[in-house]
C-alpha cells in the first residue's frame, strides 16, 4: 500500500553501455538535498540502488534488456519529495538525451504528467485517509501500541508511547480517526508528511532534522575508531538542518533541549553556548525526542529480532554486535541444510550444541522455540567479565547470542534481552 513513480528509459542499439554509465554517473555526481549528506549509490544485482535521502526507501536501478527501469516510492516522504524525485527524473532525462513518451512513465499520483502540485497534495492525502482507515478498522479500541508506519524493518520501537509511531515520532489513534473521517486535514496532514511543501522549505529542513533525531541519532558521545575517524554524520547532518532551517524561519517550533543536547555530546562548545543563548529555556526541558533513548526491536538475519536498549553502538561488519559502556551483545546466526530426506529437528539441533557444557532451559518469547542459556565467568585482557550464552534453533537455523558485562547486578537486563528473542515466522 502506497504510491511511487517508475521511469522506463531507453538503452537500445550502439549507445547501450553508455547510456547506462550515464545513469549511474548521474546519481553518484547528485548532491543531497539534505545538508550534512550524502546520496549514497550502492552495488545491486542488475542495476544498483540510490540513497537519495535518509527518510526515504531507496530508489531502484535496474537495467534490462533494451532499458532502465527507475522506480522509487515517494508516499513515506510526502509530496514535496514526490516533486523533488521527479525533477530529479526531469534532469536525468536530459542528461541521457532519452525520449520518453507517456507509455515510459507509471506515476500514481499524475504529477509527472500534469505538473499540478495542488493535485500531488490530494493524491498524497488520499492515501494517508485510505491508511487511517485501515489502521482504524483493523487496530483501533484494541489498546494496540507502537504500529509501525514508514519506518524501516531494521529496527522498531518499542513502547508505549503511542498508536503509531512513525519517522517524526509518534501519533495517537484520536489523530487517525480524525485523518479517516476528514477532519482537520489542513493541519494534520503537514504534520503526519515530512515534506508536504513544494521545494526545501524551512519546515523541510526542520522535519529532516526531527527524522534523523528520532531514528539514527543514539544520544551517545559520536563512535571514534582506533584509527581516529569520528562517527559523527548523523549530528553534523542533524545540526545541519536546524540550522538551515533557523536561518529561513526562526519562528518554527524547535526541539530546543535535544539541539543543545547533540552540540554538548560533540563537544562543541562554541555552539553549546550559541544555543543556550537562543534558547534560555532550553537546557531546563527534558529531552523527549529519539526512539534509541528506549529500547529497540532488531533484525537478525534469516528473520530473528532481538529487543534491547537503543542508546548502543553498532557494527554489522562482523555479525550483530552492540555495545555500551554497561553490556555488549554480539548476536551470530547460522544456517544449516539437513541431508538428503532428512528433516530438521531443532530440539536435536540444540542438544548437539555444546552438549557438555551445563546449559540450562530456556525460556523465549516464542516458547515454541527450544533454547538453552549458560552464565559463567572469563577473563578477557586482563579484565573479568560475566559472560551470558543463549543459544536457540528454528528451521534451519541457529542463534547464539552472547553478552559480555562487569557488573553481575547487570545479569537481570541480559535475562531480559534473551528473553525477548524471537525466532522467525515459519
Amino acid at each position: 500500500m502506497g504510491l511511487g513513480i517508475t521511469v522506463n528509459i531507453p538503452t537500445t542499439g550502439f549507445f547501450k553501455d553508455k547510456t547506462r554509465k550515464k545513469i549511474k554517473t548521474y546519481f553518484e555526481q547528485l548532491p543531497s538535498v539534505v545538508p550534512g549528506q550524502d546520496v549514497h549509490v550502492y552495488e545491486s544485482d542488475g542495476g544498483f540502488q540510490v540513497r537519495l535521502v535518509p527518510f526515504e526507501e531507496n530508489v531502484y536501478v535496474q537495467f534490462e534488456e533494451n532499458q532502465a527501469v527507475v522506480s522509487a516510492k515517494t508516499n513515506s516522504a510526502g509530496p514535496g519529495y514526490h516533486a523533488y524525485f521527479v525533477d530529479v527524473l526531469d534532469s536525468l532525462v536530459r542528461e541521457t538525451g532519452a525520449k520518453l513518451s507517456s507509455e515510459n512513465v507509471e506515476d500514481e499520483t499524475d504529477y509527472y504528467a500534469v505538473r499540478d502540485f495542488n493535485a500531488l497534495q490530494d493524491s498524497m492525502a488520499a492515501w494517508a485517509v485510505s491508511l487511517a482507515n485501515l489502521l482504524v478498522e483493523n487496530y483501533g479500541g484494541q489498546d494496540y501500541k507502537n504500529l509501525a508506519v514508514s519506518m524501516p524493518l531494521e529496527q522498531t520501537p518499542v513502547s508505549e508511547h503511542g498508536f503509531v509511531c512513525y519517522p517524526l515520532g509518534y501519533l495517537d489513534e484520536v489523530t487517525f480517526r480524525k485523518m479517516q473521517r476528514k477532519e482537520n486535514l489542513e493541519t494534520i496532514l503537514p504534520r503526519f508528511f515530512l515534506w508536504w511543501d513544494q521545494g526545501p522549505t524551512a519546515d523541510f529542513y526542520r522535519k529532516a532534522a526531527l527524522s534523523i533525531m528520532w531514528q539514527d541519532i543514539n544520544w551517545l558521545p559520536p563512535l571514534v575508531t582506533d584509527e581516529g575517524s569520528v562517527y559523527d554524520t548523523a549530528y553534523r547532518s542533524a545540526l545541519a538542518c536546524l540550522e538551515k532551517a533557523w536561518a529561513l524561519d526562526e519562528t518554527l517550533a524547535y526541539p530546543e533541549s535535544e539541539w543543545i543536547e547533540m552540540a554538548a555530546l560533540l563537544g562543541d562548545e562554541a555552539l553549546s553556548e550559541t544555543l543556550k543563548r537562543r534558547f534560555p529555556q532550553g537546557s531546563q526541558k527534558e529531552p523527549t525526542i529519539g526512539f534509541l533513548r528506549g529500547w529497540v526491536n532488531s533484525l537478525l538475519p534469516a528473520g530473528w529480532r532481538i529487543e534491547h536498549p537503543g542508546m548502543m553502538y553498532f557494527d554489522g561488519s562482523d555479525g550483530s554486535v552492540w555495545w555500551n559502556d554497561e553490556l555488549t551483545l554480539r548476536v551470530s546466526v547460522l544456517s544449516f541444510q539437513p541431508g538428503e530426506g532428512e528433516t530438521s529437528d531443532p530440539n536435536e539441533t540444540l542438544r548437539s550444541v555444546h552438549k557438555d557444557e551445563p546449559f540450562e532451559p530456556f525460556i523465549l518469547k516464542n516458547k515454541n522455540v527450544p533454547a538453552k542459556i549458560l552464565t559463567e565467568q572469563i577473563e578477557e585482557d586482563g579484565k573479568t567479565l560475566w559472560q551470558m550464552t543463549l543459544i536457540a534453533a528454528s528451521g534451519n537455523t541457529l542463534l547464539i547470542a552472547t553478552q559480555y558485562y562487569a557488573d553481575k547486578e547487570t545479569e537481570n537486563l541480559a535475562l531480559k534481552i534473551c528473553g525477548s528473542l524471537a525466532a522467525p515466522a515459519n
